[in-house]
């Protein structure tokens, strides 16, 4: 079944409205960058970068059936992710914590710190 005209240019007005709007990882990349400097912004772009690629090999390698299999253990999982992310805004925000993040980008070792 072929699309209307009336109904492809909603579509591409729809997908236009949305490429326009940013994400929460582009918001969060000015954030930092705004605050932290330029040097934290393409810090953010790097980690949001390895993830992507980390994702994308776990759809390549078909691992998301795996997970699919995994059920209860993979509902877990992430439950766990989400407790430590509460843990770490607790750490951060209510007791001033400040995290450190190193990262290698070539020859070059940077250190992020995070907190108050």
């Amino acid at each position: 079944m072929l699309m209307t005209t009336d109904t492809y240019f909603a579509f591409v007005l729809a997908a236009l409205a949305l490429a326009l709007v940013p994400g929460p990882t582009v918001t969060v990349i000015i954030a930092n960058s705004l605050k932290h400097g330029a040097r934290a912004g393409l810090m953010n772009v790097l980690g949001t970068q390895v993830g992507v690629v980390i994702w994308l090999a776990i759809a390549a390698f078909g691992l998301g059936a795996a997970i699919q299999v995994m059920g209860v253990w993979f509902v877990l999982l992430r439950y766990a992710g989400a407790a430590y992310l509460i843990w770490l805004v607790y750490m951060t925000l209510i007791l001033g914590a400040t995290f450190m993040v190193i990262a290698a980008v070539g020859d070059t070792a940077y250190a992020l710190a995070a907190g108050r």
